[in-house]
């Protein structure tokens, strides 16, 4: 059994993997192997937020399901450093996702966006970690779990978890 290694940089945005076996002239894909890839970022996989230096977009991340009902998994991602409201508040941002891995409309969650009501302060870093928690209201729509790690109630950075129920009205906004 050979094994092939192949790497192709492709319009120089998708760098595509993949990992072959040759046996008897077959080729078989090995399992646990990278298919593809795709980066999301400022300037790649067209998400077309707007990002700040240092926002830490990308500290995490998780699937949470079909949030726009297009049949397409969405996944949230953490910004823990996003200043909106005040410095290092934090943010979540919600990808709705294209089945090629990248992004067709975004809605960012925030101090001041998304329909937050929630009071942040400076340094709560609201993003430092986000889960899905299913349907926890019955609703139909999967709900978040975000982490606000340097949360300060009750005492210095004893940190906090927001959750969040979340409405697919709210995030129809589909950007282009």
């Amino acid at each position: 059994m050979i094994k092939v290694l192949i790497r192709c940089i492709i319009t120089g945005v998708i760098i595509l993997t993949l990992s072959v076996s040759l046996f008897s002239s077959r080729i078989f894909a090995q399992a646990g192997t990278v298919k593809a890839e795709q980066k999301i970022s400022d300037t790649q996989g067209g998400f077309t937020g707007t990002l700040n230096n240092n926002d830490f977009f990308g500290f995490t991340s998780a699937s949470i399901g079909d949030l726009n009902n297009d049949g397409i998994i969405d996944i949230v991602v953490g910004a823990l450093a996003d200043d909106d409201g005040g410095n290092n508040r934090g943010a979540v941002w919600i990808l709705f996702m294209n089945t090629d891995g990248t992004v067709n409309g975004y809605s960012k969650i925030s101090d001041t966006q998304g329909g937050f009501t929630g009071t942040l302060d400076n340094d709560d870093c609201f993003g430092y970690a986000v889960a899905s928690l299913g349907d926890l209201d019955g609703d139909g729509i999967s709900d978040l779990a975000v982490g606000a790690y340097f949360d300060d109630d009750g005492g210095s950075a004893r940190g906090a978890v927001w959750v969040l129920f979340m409405n697919n009205k709210l995030y129809l906004k589909v950007i282009i």
